[in-house]
């Protein structure tokens, strides 16, 4: 099983209303549900960890997560409200958020929320809002050391300075994370945001020097940057008419782990993995983002739509 960490939260989302004055629309989101949800799509087996209030949001957000055979054993009923975003978008389809996060579910873990380390678990992926709260990052960095040595640890930070009390503290303790890290998946302007005195390029090698496996800068239209052992190239992106961004990384991440499972690399925290795998991950990561972006919303691909994309075969049970 993979299993993911973190915040997930319903997104309300400005739409043009009859009148022409913005309308919200509820939608169930969070970086880490987003992802378990896509893993799901892509036949992976998957459980998410996560903290959502006894309240009407949080139960939209279970029948989403139910209704995509995403595992809710690890899902804990908080006694705060379920955190809310607030979604605008730009004329090119680029997400803007703000957020209610003090004090709700996302924001207020403790120690007992995570499961206990169990060897079930293949991989375990984690990120975003749940690190910006001080109380999220020692649980789940604990939980994180916990795990010991044999398990493959995916991250997508998906910064948001706006919400961390502490900058400083933030970078050092995600830094601490990364360290531990096998495959990182990381957007420049999250780069931008943590470390604006250098260029992404000097950002992505420092992170890279860590210790990670293989790590992703995603740079839109540019094509990420990838690093892998002592190399460092760039990779195209499909040319696609966006709708708009909303889950696309959260749909890479996912991506790369799925192909990674299906090699049985997940097992071995990709030691093994050569530059064949790595080029056919990214290319089936680099497909699947391409399709949640042309869709409105986070809504990530089945196995059977990016093999159609690629004109693959279709993986059994898709």
């Amino acid at each position: 099983m993979i299993l993911v960490c973190g915040e997930a939260l319903v997104d309300l989302v400005e739409v043009p209303g009859g009148s022409g004055a913005p309308m919200l629309r509820s939608l169930p989101g969070g970086s880490p549900a987003n992802a378990a949800v896509a893993l799901a799509r892509l036949g992976e087996d998957v459980a998410l960890c996560t903290r959502l209030g006894e309240d009407a949001c949080g139960d939209l957000v279970r029948q989403y997560l139910e209704r995509n055979g995403v595992d809710l054993s690890y899902v804990v009923t908080a006694a705060e409200p379920t955190t809310l975003a607030l979604v605008s978008l730009s004329s090119g389809g680029d997400a803007r958020y703000s957020f209610y996060f003090d004090a709700t579910a996302g924001a207020c873990w403790q120690p007992g929320d995570v499961p206990a380390p169990s060897a079930s678990f293949e991989a375990v992926h984690l990120g975003s809002m749940a690190l910006a709260s001080l109380a999220g990052r020692r649980v789940l960095g604990d939980f994180v050391a916990s795990l010991g040595e044999q398990v493959t640890i995916s991250l997508d930070p998906n910064v948001r300075l706006n919400v961390v009390a502490d900058p400083s503290q933030y970078r050092a303790d995600l830094e601490r994370l990364v360290g531990r890290a096998d495959l990182i998946r990381v957007s420049g302007d999250d780069l931008e945001l943590l470390y604006p005195d250098r260029p992404v390029e000097a950002s992505g090698a420092a992170w890279a020097g860590l210790g990670s496996r293989l790590l992703v800068v995603s740079r839109g239209a540019a094509g990420p940057l990838v690093f892998f052992r002592d190399e460092c190239f760039s990779v195209s992106s499909p040319v696609i008419e966006v709708v708009d961004t909303v889950g696309a990384g959260d749909t890479y991440s996912a991506a790369l782990l799925h192909c990674f499972a299906q090699a049985g690399l997940l097992a071995e925290r990709l030691a093994g993995a050569d530059r064949q795998d790595l080029d056919t991950a990214l290319a089936y990561a680099a497909a699947a983002a391409s399709i949640t972006c042309e869709r409105q919303g986070a809504d990530p691909p089945t196995a059977a739509e990016v093999a159609a994309r690629l004109a693959l075969p279709p993986e059994s049970g898709s």
